[in-house]
């Protein structure tokens, strides 16, 4: 992937390099005498504006890696930034091959790139059971070892995270933190990006999907919870759509036999509650057979 945002858009990068430079040479061709030192300075501050936006680098020398933007290091971020879907902003393609690509390296890559961590996050959990195991076998305690190593775990992991970025872009601790959240949580709202640089690149690629196997491990040992709730909020929501289908049908029965006395009309109506009667029983052994059939 990396390769291939490389070869679509660092030619037209170098191009607009290239049409930039010529624009400002001739630009201060023309000018007068007089008015050639501000002609300068105009489009030096030109220069600045467009380097502050990030769009291209002006610079005499555009074989410079440093300053071109689609790099192979920078497309590999680009690249593990899209698959991760944290989408910060920063880098994106100009080009529409580019972007054409860009989908359809996102669509192809995304869902692999969470079913590998979600396999290892499966294996991550077997590992840890094992290693509790050997300091106790009770179910109840295993639950709450988990909970608290993988929580602690991902917390240990956000401050360390936030204090490397820290300390390497010179930013607050609050900010960082920010920008830690963001990261974490797949937004990527932009405002703080990560730096392009080799090693930095490598350690982000390395510490963010050790996160999101950390997080995938949690969703797992959260699942039973989920579904234990999503099973009590189902029961009595159709214990409540069971009881507003009876008083529905009671009063559609009066509507509909003005005549009947009060007798008769209850008789068809309490057939009808007898149809439409909810049991839990039934109702929680069909929950559990949707829920194994989802996680088998």
């Amino acid at each position: 992937g990396a390769a291939l945002f490389k070869a679509i858009e660092l030619p037209h990068e170098r191009n607009t390099q290239r049409i930039t430079r010529q624009h400002l040479q001739q630009s201060n061709e023309s000018a007068s005498e007089d008015i050639q030192n501000l002609t300068y300075q105009l489009n030096a501050s030109a220069c600045i504006a467009a380097e502050a936006v990030g769009y291209y680098k002006i610079k005499d020398d555009s074989n410079d890696e440093d300053e071109l933007r689609w790099t192979y290091t920078k497309s590999l971020m680009f690249a593990f930034t899209t698959m991760a879907t944290l989408g910060y902003g920063d880098l994106v393609p100009t080009t529409h091959i580019g972007k054409g690509m860009s989908m359809l390296f996102a669509l192809t890559t995304i869902p692999i790139y969470y079913m590998m961590v979600m396999l290892y996050a499966r294996h991550g959990i077997t590992l840890l059971d094992s290693l509790i195991e050997r300091y106790t076998t009770d179910v109840n305690k295993t639950t709450k070892l988990r909970y608290l190593i993988l929580h602690g775990l991902l917390a240990v992991l956000g401050l360390v995270f936030a204090a490397i970025y820290s300390i390497e872009h010179r930013a607050n601790f609050g900010d960082a933190l920010w920008y830690t959240f963001s990261t974490f949580t797949t937004i990527g709202f932009g405002d703080f990006v990560p730096s392009h640089n080799s090693i930095h690149m490598f350690y982000f690629l390395v510490f963010v999907t050790f996160v999101y196997v950390v997080i995938g491990m949690l969703v797992l040992i959260w699942k039973d919870t989920f579904f234990k709730l999503h099973g009590l909020v189902e029961k009595y929501s159709n214990g409540i759509c069971s009881a507003c289908c009876n008083i529905s049908l009671h009063h559609g029965a009066i509507l509909q036999k003005p005549g009947m006395s009060r007798l008769q009309e209850e008789e068809p109506i309490e057939e009808e509650m007898e149809a439409v009667e909810f049991d839990p029983a039934e109702e929680e052994e069909r929950e559990n057979n949707r829920t194994q059939d989802v996680f088998a």
